[in-house]
């Protein structure tokens, strides 16, 4: 990475102009399409779609139309997976994307719909496997001469990680059973390994909105959020784009772990070179919500020992927002999260109860169950299907309302991934939703 060339380029709302820009810069990259057969695009999406938050699709639709225009027989595949464990094809019928990428010939990959194989990351003793989909192992790990990889990531805070960029963007490349590994045993040491085993032949950052607090803002506070700073980042090196973006939004790269573990592979000392300007904000973009954003009548229960209380708490919290703002849902009820309790603690709390995290549940079990009818132990904070699952139900939100669909086209979407070799889930499914009453019950 060193003094690789990041070019950052003013955005005027002409996106095949800043696209044409980004090749001429890299020439070498703009040669091999002409040669390539096969190029994959990385999508972003999750529910709760914004532009802010996910792959603008007006960027993605003006880089297939110029791929097409260098080698028109080329055959183009957009890769959609969600961490979630939900279907990914309902979540595409669900937004724009779908229409508005009508006419560009580009295929959807849905990574869920696709056959995986054990990926075997990090080296000799520390090394460890992963669920990853055949068709890219194939084509961009054993055999990349036909294939090109190009990267399109959105640039945004992070309630756990601080930044997400580039190289966060390759986690959604995994099956959501290696999310729940990672997420709760070493999510900065996949990222890095990832990084190591498979880069891009090309890396944009979307920076032209920046969202702050945190991956999943409420729609009802988004704009208010969303930071101006018309810039798109391209590099032939992710590490160097994402330096480059936290550049951007003033964050220091010894506080994004994963990033500056990627740097210590390459060349601990060395900065991107940057060309064009880089618009500088006044202050850093924050990356979570305080406690004094939520309704009051939101119990949260902290241990003595607050140690990954930010970890644990910050997606429990960005989600409650959601249904709580957007959807109205209710929120008389309690939180426990930490270590090292008071039994007083537990005295008068509102029921139902969210228990966060695996020693939490341990140490809290024998005080709730003996006091308490309506518990919910989550032991892995990032099983998101369940915890998802949890707030719907105590919330009283449906699931259908949460996505913005109806029943029927819900499971039309769900069935046809199912019928295509998809294994995830919706979160309304018959007997899913169930109250645990034990730590063991979740298991």
């Amino acid at each position: 990475m060193e003094n690789t060339p990041v070019i950052s380029i003013p955005f005027n709302k002409n996106y095949l102009q800043a696209i044409h820009t980004i090749f001429e810069h890299f020439p070498t990259v703009k040669n091999q399409i002409k040669d390539k057969k096969i190029i994959f695009i990385s999508g972003y999406l999750d529910h709760h779609y914004s532009p802010y938050l996910y792959s603008d699709t007006m960027l993605l639709k003006k880089l297939c139309e110029y791929l097409r225009q260098l080698n028109p027989k080329i055959r183009i595949y957009i890769t959609f997976n969600t961490i979630l464990g939900f279907c990914t094809r309902l979540f595409i019928n669900l937004s724009p994307i779908r229409s508005q990428l009508r006419g560009t010939r580009a295929r959807f990959l849905y990574l869920d719909e696709k056959a995986t194989v054990k990926l075997m990351l990090g080296q000799d003793d520390r090394s460890y496997a992963v669920n990853f989909p055949k068709i890219l192992v194939d084509k961009l790990i054993k055999n990349r001469d036909q294939a090109l990889y190009i990267n399109v990531s959105p640039l945004k805070t992070h309630h756990h990680l601080k930044f997400a960029g580039s190289l966060f963007h390759q986690l959604r490349f995994l099956n959501p059973s290696s999310h729940e590994f990672i997420h709760s045993n070493a999510v900065h040491r996949t990222i890095v390994d990832l990084y190591d085993m498979l880069k891009p032949d090309l890396t944009i950052i979307n920076a032209i909105e920046v969202v702050s607090h945190g991956i999943l803002p409420s729609h009802s506070r988004i704009d208010s959020y969303a930071h101006v700073l018309n810039t798109l980042l391209a590099s032939i090196d992710p590490l160097a784009a994402d330096i480059a973006a936290l550049k951007l939004i003033n964050q220091p790269i010894a506080e994004i772990i994963h990033l500056k573990s990627a740097q210590s592979l390459t060349y601990p000392d060395a900065n991107p070179r940057i060309l064009g300007n880089l618009p500088q904000t006044q202050e850093k973009i924050l990356s979570s919500i305080t406690i004094t954003d939520l309704p009051h009548n939101l119990d949260i229960i902290i241990g003595k020992n607050r140690s990954n209380i930010d970890h644990q708490l910050g997606l429990v919290l960005h989600y409650i927002q959601i249904l709580h703002e957007d959807l109205g849902g209710y929120t008389d009820f309690s939180i426990v999260v930490g270590n090292d309790f008071q039994a007083s603690q537990f005295d008068h709390i509102h029921e139902p109860v969210v228990v966060l995290g695996a020693g939490t549940c341990e140490e809290a079990a024998p005080m709730l169950n003996s006091r308490y009818r309506e518990i919910y132990f989550i032991d892995a904070c990032h099983d998101l299907r369940h915890l998802i699952g949890v707030l719907l139900k105590i919330m009283r939100v449906s699931s259908y309302n949460l996505f913005g669909t109806n029943p029927i086209r819900a499971w039309s979407s769900v069935l046809i991934a199912r019928l295509k070799g998809s294994t995830y889930h919706f979160p309304s499914a018959p007997g899913y939703l169930r109250r645990r009453k034990t730590p063991q019950a979740n298991s």
